[in-house]
């Protein structure tokens, strides 16, 4: 089952201090220095997200990014947002086949059980699967697989996914490093994430930022928050129920 993201964050701060801590000699104490904290939250955010990562792409029929070379002069980019208990989540998917770039935004969310533990005391129409019924007539291409739902969302007109790409690249999209961990290696228990792929042709790669609008003021945080604002082009023209009817 996956993990809702404060649930998540939580667990990768945990993990993120223990595994500093194994890394510490008894006899002779050593701080994990920048790069191996940075090489320790890849490995824990990798382990935790792709696997989110993986069920999405099955319940939307996608290729996986990350092992998914693709031909010279084409090239993806996938910005994964989530936040909230009980909301759906969300991929910005960007497409570039020779400076033509397309674009969808699939929306994701788990499949809930009546049997689990955590729908076991909701009433009918509180259950994580009522998020559906809310989505009707915003989304469209509904889909199940791997234990997650997935949708495409549907617009009052078509976004400009070049534009939105070009505004993203200038702010650093390709190149910005893994999010600077502190030496305690705690994290913000709540509040929202944004997972960049980016593959061109064989090459990938992947960067996470957790709640980068909470942290220490830095050049490739304040990057990052600007990167999410800029896919708020996109979001003002999704259709909501009330807009269609």
């Amino acid at each position: 089952m996956r993990l809702h993201p404060p649930i998540v964050v939580a667990w990768l701060s945990m993990s993120v201090v223990s595994s500093c801590a194994r890394v510490l000699n008894a006899q002779t104490p050593v701080v994990p220095d920048s790069a191996q904290r940075a090489a320790i939250w890849k490995s824990v955010w990798q382990s935790v997200y792709y696997r989110t990562f993986d069920s999405v792409v099955i319940s939307a029929k996608l290729s996986r990014l990350r092992s998914s070379a693709l031909p010279d002069g084409h090239r993806e980019v996938r910005i994964w947002v989530g936040g909230g208990l009980g909301s759906p989540e969300d991929v910005y998917r960007f497409v570039d086949d020779r400076g033509h770039v397309s674009g969808e935004l699939v929306r994701y969310w788990r499949v809930g059980s009546v049997d689990s533990e955590d729908s076991s005391d909701r009433r009918p129409g509180e259950t994580d699967d009522d998020l559906a019924l809310s989505l009707r007539g915003s989304c469209s291409r509904f889909s199940t697989g791997a234990r997650v739902n997935t949708c495409r969302a549907d617009f009052t007109r078509s976004p400009n996914w070049g534009a939105v790409l070009k505004r993203a690249e200038a702010l650093g999209l390709w190149t910005l490093p893994d999010q600077w961990i502190p030496r305690d290696g705690m994290q913000v228990v709540d509040g929202w994430s944004m997972t960049v792929e980016l593959r061109d042709g064989s090459h990938y790669r992947a960067y996470h930022y957790n709640n980068p609008d909470s942290r220490k003021p830095s050049p490739e945080a304040a990057s990052a928050v600007a990167i999410r604002a800029a896919l708020g082009a996109i979001d003002s023209l999704r259709v909501t129920p009330e807009r269609r009817d």
